[in-house]
């Protein structure tokens, strides 16, 4: 739980490495627990995470698609809009627009 707790909480600056570190086990035993007891390996987790931050931004502030895809951990814009479409069926500007 303190693992998931961690997670939750570093999401936008976190790494694989660094959490298995910061716990002191091997990033492939991580992988496995979080798939054990959550279904979902590391990077899943993370890009849900950041995915439903976007969510809210959209729908809650008048910040540019640019501006989100960063305040979510997104330094490439092209991957940001492909996972979110890949995750929502529709680019972020669909989204806000079809909100409004």
């Amino acid at each position: 739980m303190q693992i998931i707790e961690f997670i939750y909480q570093h999401f936008m600056d976190i790494t694989l490495k660094d959490t298995a570190t910061h716990f002191h086990i091997h990033p492939n035993y991580l992988t496995r627990l979080l798939k054990k007891y959550i279904g979902k390996g590391f990077m899943e987790m993370v890009q849900q995470l950041r995915m439903e931050k976007a969510e809210f931004l959209l729908q809650n502030t008048t910040l540019t698609i640019t501006e989100i895809a960063r305040e979510c951990g997104f330094s490439n814009i092209n991957y940001f809009y492909h996972l979110f479409k890949k995750t929502y069926h529709k680019t972020p500007n669909q989204l806000r627009k079809q909100l409004n």
